[in-house]
């Protein structure tokens, strides 16, 4: 299917191979599903992400997750979820009666 680039949409994506890769922008890593669709992010955020599960590159293989990119504060952050167990989306607080 080939690349899917989290800026354009979220992805769900059971995983089948997940790799060290030098990429474009440095060291990512590559998430591959059984369909042919990849994804690259970087080694850092894939890392953090992937230890905040307590997942690593061996042990995500097979599992279900959910890819986002997140902006605040000008940054882009890629947030990594085991699906089902995303963060629900902001809300807008409650306006007094």
């Amino acid at each position: 299917m080939g690349i899917h680039r989290l800026s354009d949409a979220p992805l769900v994506m059971v995983v089948a191979k997940a790799d060290e890769v030098e990429g474009k922008f440095g060291m990512q890593v590559r998430f591959s599903d059984a369909e042919g669709t990849d994804l690259y992010i970087s080694e850092t955020a894939a890392s953090r992400g992937l230890a905040r599960l307590n997942l690593n590159l061996e042990s995500v293989v097979g599992k279900t997750l959910h890819f986002e990119q997140v902006k605040k504060d000008g940054k882009t952050y890629t947030n990594i979820d085991l699906d089902g167990t995303a963060r629900p989306a902001s809300t807008p607080k409650a306006t007094g009666p």
